[in-house]
């Protein structure tokens, strides 16, 4: 079957998604606030977390690793690890969509990258004019979400800190009310916890990630449907309006089952969601 028609349309397609967006500073600027309104949609206000600390530590990964003191570098590896463990830190929509259309690309029985692809990949000999340029502008997009998405990772971890305390029952009890599932302490596969204390931090740390998933854009959890279009020529970015609908239906189900709660720092976590998710889709 000859795929030549098809592959040319798709790599006009990543040409152009990928100068007008990963290159382009404006947008790469755009990306990084808009996503903030994905913190203010649940109402994620306050001291909790730093966005600052945040975003020192995506600027630390994408442009200091290896440069800065042991003990620093073991805690930024140690913060990414954790964020990704527990599904905080997720591929952004370029990242994600321009990644599965080049391998889709390669897929349809080309035996050798053309001019195009080579550039924005590999390139010629194995160093592309944009491969090191398109590496750090790649991972600068991938950052303007995930300084959001780590903000909001530890600003839950401190909320759940002060409504569990150091009750392993009311973690259990959240996991019932919030996500309508019992408390798995062995689903991640971590080593066994012994102490009340391990058990909480765990559960804290599940249900933090919980949060993010369902409530922020997370582009691992588009169903196959989505990931199939945005393999063709047509549509732009179609992951995005696919996950808009899923965690303003699930951040509104979240704030209610919240709301619903005979526990009052549920509820006014819940009464915060709304309020957050009622200004922002309104405005």
């Amino acid at each position: 079957m000859d795929y030549r028609l098809e592959k040319n349309f798709l790599q006009f397609k990543v040409a152009a998604q990928y100068g007008k967006t990963v290159l382009s500073p404006a947008t790469q600027t755009r990306n990084f606030s808009s996503a903030s309104f994905f913190v203010g949609n649940r109402g994620l206000l306050g001291n909790r977390a730093s966005v600052t600390e945040s975003f020192k530590m995506m600027v630390d990964d994408i442009f200091s690793v290896g440069k800065g003191k042991a003990d620093e570098e073991l805690k930024l590896i140690e913060n990414i690890r954790e964020g990704i463990k527990y599904g905080a830190l997720d591929e952004n929509i370029v990242a994600a969509e321009l990644g599965a259309v080049l391998k889709a690309i390669n897929k349809k029985g080309i035996k050798s990258t053309d001019e195009l692809t080579a550039i924005l990949t590999k390139g010629q000999g194995g160093a592309g004019i944009l491969s090191k340029m398109g590496g750090k502008a790649s991972r600068v997009y991938a950052g303007g979400d995930n300084v959001w998405k780590w903000y909001a990772y530890n600003w839950y971890k401190s909320f759940l800190g002060d409504y569990a305390g150091k009750d392993l029952g009311k973690m259990k009890r959240w996991f019932r009310e919030i996500t309508g599932k019992e408390l798995d302490l062995k689903q991640l596969g971590r080593k066994q916890l012994t102490t009340n204390a391990e058990k909480v931090e765990e559960a804290i740390k599940q249900a933090s990630g919980w949060y993010v998933r369902n409530t922020m854009p997370t582009y691992s959890l588009v169903p196959d449907l989505i990931k199939a279009i945005r393999t063709t020529p047509f549509g732009n970015f179609v992951s995005f309006p696919a996950e808009m609908i899923r965690t303003s239906a699930l951040s509104l189900r979240t704030n209610l089952r919240e709301v619903a709660s005979d526990d009052k720092v549920l509820r006014e976590m819940g009464y915060r969601g709304a309020m957050g998710q009622f200004m922002v889709l309104g405005g």
